[in-house]
């Protein structure tokens, strides 16, 4: 029951929505191959194309959405679905990505390592701090893919930003980080811009309706 009120948390900006330029970064480290259907069993050692599990996420999530545009099999689940992070987990899948409550970033990054699975976690740049997490750290590894800009997240009409940068397991194709620890990446500018305009066209919009 503890872990169900700590990720039902809405209060804060504990629980934000991730704009589709804070995911395109990612599309690089993933396995390739899915987009331009070039995938072959020889090339990662497994016989399907690789599944993406996002446990914070429904079906209305940008990063449920985008995956499924690059080609990639996407399974969701959320707490409210009844899905529980802590004692739930897919059958099968090869990735976790996800941003998740913020408030709870030890507890989750203790449950990823545990599923010994490759990950990505939309994270502040403050989780490199902590004697717990940095025991994690050390013991299991961790790569970083460093965001040049800081992400506007959206609750609703509001957002908010945050120094963000993607945190992930130590294995998180080795071969893209070309074996570094960090990298770093550039936010599109013109998505960013494109983004925010759509935001502020529907803000607008559901305004209008409103006032029907």
């Amino acid at each position: 029951m503890h872990n169900k009120v700590l990720l039902r948390k809405r209060s804060g900006w504990n629980e934000l929505y991730t704009p589709r330029y804070a995911i395109e970064p990612l599309k690089k480290y993933l396995l390739k191959g899915i987009v331009d259907l070039t995938f072959t069993k020889s090339d990662y050692g497994i016989e399907r194309a690789p599944i993406i599990w996002c446990p914070f996420d429904t079906e209305e999530s940008n990063y449920v959405k985008v995956f499924k545009e690059w080609g990639y099999t996407v399974i969701h689940s959320h707490i409210d679905d009844g899905k529980d992070f802590f004692n739930y987990a897919p059958e099968e899948y090869d990735y976790i990505i996800s941003n998740p409550p913020f408030s709870i970033k030890t507890k989750i990054l203790k449950r990823l390592y545990e599923l010994g699975k490759n990950f990505a976690m939309l994270l502040p740049l403050t989780s490199l701090e902590g004697i717990e997490r940095n025991k994690m750290y050390k013991k299991y590894g961790l790569k970083l893919i460093i965001l040049d800009k800081r992400v506007s997240f959206f609750q609703g009409n509001n957002s908010n930003y945050f120094n963000t940068s993607y945190f992930c397991s130590n294995d998180f194709m080795n071969a893209n980080f070309n074996n570094q620890q960090i990298v770093f990446e550039t936010l599109d500018k013109e998505s960013i811009k494109k983004e925010k305009h759509q935001k502020t066209h529907q803000y607008y919009k559901d305004l209008r309706k409103e006032n029907e």
